[in-house]
């Protein structure tokens, strides 16, 4: 929900910050399909192979577009970026206590979150979002990470991811403008 833009006429430097609220979810890979229901409800066999992206993504593709889009001055980010991440998921009732504990967090409750989806999946994801808006022109750009990390809420928290994207370096056409303006 932030825009930080520390003065890039001086430094160069272009951030953008955002925090999209909800529960993160893994950019889910691509299958193949050789069979498909028909209208009667029966499966007819396809005559060749369907590869499709299943879109269980989707919704939390468009929050992070949404909030991109909310913040962002359209001033595409070029050259090397950093790209810095955490993604909060929500906790299982398995991490509470019951009778008298019920919504106490149990001392064994992990904070830091191994299960599905996998890290690189969430971001994958989140990278594609931040593609299809435009931010940058290919998430190639993405040359640095920095902090990257998927935990679980702590008290008081709900489920949310935080993306900050950072210019490393001025591109080559800030550094031209900066010469013959100097």
């Amino acid at each position: 929900m932030t825009r930080l833009n520390l003065a890039p006429e001086k430094t160069g430097i272009h951030i953008l910050c955002v925090t999209v609220l909800g529960e993160p979810k893994g950019q889910p890979r691509t299958k193949t399909a050789t069979h498909r229901r028909s209208k009667g409800g029966k499966l007819a066999r396809l005559k060749f192979p369907v590869i499709y992206t299943p879109d269980t993504a989707d919704n939390w593709k468009r929050s992070i577009a949404y909030e991109v889009l909310r913040v962002w001055d359209k001033k595409q980010f070029t050259g090397p970026l950093s790209l810095t991440c955490e993604f909060v998921f929500g906790r299982p009732k398995t991490h509470y206590g019951t009778g008298k504990n019920a919504g106490v967090l149990k001392a064994s409750a992990p904070s830091q979150h191994t299960g599905t989806p996998d890290l690189d999946n969430i971001l994958k994801a989140a990278k594609d979002a931040i593609t299809d808006v435009g931010l940058w022109r290919n998430d190639s750009l993405v040359c640095q990470y920095g902090w990257m990390e998927k935990r679980y809420v702590n008290p008081g928290e709900v489920p949310h991811a935080v993306i900050r994207i950072e210019t490393i370096e001025r591109s080559d056409a800030e550094q031209t403008v900066q010469r013959k303006a100097g």
